[in-house]
């Protein structure tokens, strides 16, 4: 707890840090969606999220995201996550690029009261055009972990991710991720895998509509009784700023 201590203050300072010098616009995308079923069925569901982007200057991009979902069944709150996450983008040239971020989940269904993190890393830009976009990235997190039956861990991890989109037609594009992590003891055991594939539809200017599948694999349940894929679909009004 005290590396990841002394490593959360370092990041914070240089992020912080960065705020003093002049920047972009912020710019990015503010996503709603909401279900409300009634009668044999009485269900509501809830998902907001943000990705958002600062430039401060050629060689340094600031980005924040993050998401709600919560969701109820019969009055019973089924489904209740957090996200919130900043990550540091330190630009070598068009293609190469380092980062550190740091972030905190909570997903008590899933076994989580809170999942604290701090990584650094490297992106790799594979394409980039209007017709296609692949981002790599591998870099390693160290992350406390607090889960719901009162026992609690500290990991180092390995993370691989692709991120990419590809234009189907002028209104539709189609919009995938992939994210493994593996813990450096026992990864066999331990390693999970996010995945989330979508389609975007451009309405005008300012609005897009998308539908998204999120799947979260974790190879040994969290806690004892939990499931290990939690998968969901969603679909939202984005905001463009």
């Amino acid at each position: 707890m005290k590396k990841i201590g002394v490593f959360a203050v370092l990041a914070a300072s240089m992020l912080l840090s960065t705020t003093i010098l002049p920047a972009e616009p912020m710019k990015g995308r503010l996503s709603l969606g909401y279900t409300d079923t009634s009668g044999n069925t009485d269900e509501q569901k809830m998902n907001f999220d943000f990705n958002l982007k600062e430039k401060k200057n050629e060689k340094l991009n600031l980005f924040y995201d993050g998401f709600v979902y919560y969701g109820k069944s019969s009055g019973q709150v089924n489904s209740d996550k957090k996200m919130v996450g900043v990550m540091g983008e330190f630009v070598k040239d068009g293609i190469d690029s380092m980062y550190v971020d740091t972030g905190l989940l909570k997903d008590r269904f899933a076994g989580f009261e809170t999942r604290m993190n701090l990584g650094v890393g490297f992106f790799k830009t594979v394409c980039s055009s209007n017709q296609r976009n692949l981002k790599a990235s591998a870099g390693i997190d160290v992350t406390r972990e607090d889960y719901t039956d009162s026992t609690s861990n500290t990991r180092k991890w390995l993370r691989f991710t692709l991120k990419g989109d590809r234009l189907l037609d002028k209104n539709i594009r189609l919009l995938g991720s992939f994210d493994l992590g593996a813990p450096n003891s026992a990864w066999d055991e331990r390693y999970e895998i996010d995945f989330s594939i979508g389609s975007l539809f451009t309405v005008n200017s300012k609005f897009d509509f998308e539908t998204k599948y999120v799947s979260n694999y974790r190879k040994t349940p969290l806690v004892l009784g939990k499931e290990k894929t939690d998968s969901t679909f969603m679909s939202s009004l984005v905001y463009k700023m």
